[in-house]
């Protein structure tokens, strides 16, 4: 989900996009963003990493594809 729907607010046209990212990261990588907070099950810690932090760049992209995510 997107951190706005984590937050509760009204969706938006980024939503989508957010989701689009989302499932092409998982596809050029083989695990989703953020995996290490989805594993600990906590809808808190979860809730922080999707609202609060970045994804970290997927090494095994060069600069040209990385910069399109």
């Amino acid at each position: 989900m997107s951190s706005e729907q984590w937050r509760g607010a009204t969706q938006s046209a980024a939503a989508d996009q957010y989701a689009l990212a989302v499932l092409i990261y998982e596809m050029v990588s083989g695990t989703v963003p953020f995996k290490s907070a989805f594993d600990s099950g906590n809808f808190e810690i979860m809730r922080n990493a999707i609202c609060n932090e970045a994804v970290l760049p997927y090494k095994e992209l060069n600069k040209k594809l990385d910069a399109a995510k």
